[in-house]
């Protein structure tokens, strides 16, 4: 799940910019592997917020560039 907030500054047509981010998010998976926001050099102004869900036995192996993250009701580091 994620939840997109825009802003108008520095955009034409904000509402495209969001149309475009949600038709297209910043997310890819291979395999095991979930990397989030891995080209976000055109994504100014723009806000994401991610609610993840594994299994409880997941390993998580996590970083931030920019943010704060919360993990928890996992057992596994």
């Amino acid at each position: 799940m994620a939840k997109f907030a825009h802003s108008g500054f520095g955009f034409d047509n904000p509402q495209k910019r969001l149309d475009d981010t949600l038709a297209n998010p910043p997310i890819e998976q291979r395999g095991d592997t979930i990397r989030i926001g891995k080209d976000m050099s055109h994504m100014r102004h723009v806000r994401i917020a991610y609610a993840i869900q594994v299994p409880r036995d997941t390993e998580v192996s996590a970083t931030v560039a920019s943010g704060a993250q919360t993990i928890r009701g996992v057992r596994a580091r």
